[in-house]
């Protein structure tokens, strides 16, 4: 199937490895909280489609677990998708495909998830992270943030095609790590607005060294070890169709 791919999505991410060896994943409780509201925890054998998977980080917390879940994961970046059937995660079928064009017959699963999406689709629950202000470095990270206007998921359920519960079902989840300052570069550098200046007359390189300048600062939080406090909030959305 050929889909049009954001040009953002089909660069940003070709570095597919990268991606799946530096993201971070989700914290497991944030996983049973959102399976719970949506009804398939502890159900043997429930199908889930977990749209825009990616290379399979929240796929991977899907199976393996005591429900032996059936999924099929939906993803239409080619380098991401290739990543995740790498995988070879058992009870996990890779297909190609987005939001509006999913290749599976009406009405099968169970349950449909999203994870860590930058754009919102129509009837998802949804999962995603944001991380907190860290001080100097973190603002060199915003600067870059990208400025197209999204729909909030308010926006989203609220729409010309009202077939969702009302109102959304939704709760945060705080979470610190430590990293060090390579792995920080290393983190965000994966972001596409970051992954997309390489080769652009040196901006790439150009944050790189600002970003390392700044963790430098008094205002860098930082443990015993000497690595950087990341302070994070996994955001969960629910709902069900009427």
């Amino acid at each position: 199937m050929t889909f049009d791919l954001d040009i953002r999505a089909s660069t940003g991410f070709s570095n597919a490895s990268h991606y799946d060896t530096h993201r971070p994943s989700y914290p497991s409780a944030a996983v049973d909280k959102l399976l719970k509201n949506l009804g398939v925890f502890g159900v043997k054998d429930a199908r889930i489609v977990d749209l825009a998977s990616g290379t399979g980080k929240f796929t991977e917390l899907l199976v393996g677990r005591e429900e032996e879940f059936e999924v099929v994961a939906v993803e239409p970046q080619p380098q991401m998708r290739g990543e995740l059937v790498k995988k070879d995660l058992k009870g996990v079928k890779v297909v190609d495909g987005d939001a509006a064009n999913m290749p599976l017959e009406d009405g099968w699963g169970d349950s449909l998830v999203a994870a860590q999406v930058s754009d919102l689709f129509l009837g998802l629950p949804f999962i995603g992270k944001s991380q907190g202000r860290h001080g100097k470095w973190r603002e060199v990270f915003e600067k870059q943030q990208d400025t197209t206007p999204f729909q909030t998921l308010k926006d989203t359920f609220t729409g010309n095609l009202p077939r969702f519960s009302l109102p959304l079902g939704e709760e945060d989840l705080e979470w610190t790590v430590f990293l060090s300052d390579e792995a920080i570069w290393d983190r965000y550098s994966t972001l596409s607005q970051i992954a997309n200046l390489k080769g652009k007359d040196g901006r790439f390189e150009e944050i790189r060294k600002e970003v390392f300048e700044a963790l430098k600062g008094e205002d860098t939080e930082r443990n015993d070890a000497g690595e950087v406090a990341i302070h994070g909030r996994t955001h969960l959305a629910w709902t069900s169709r009427i």
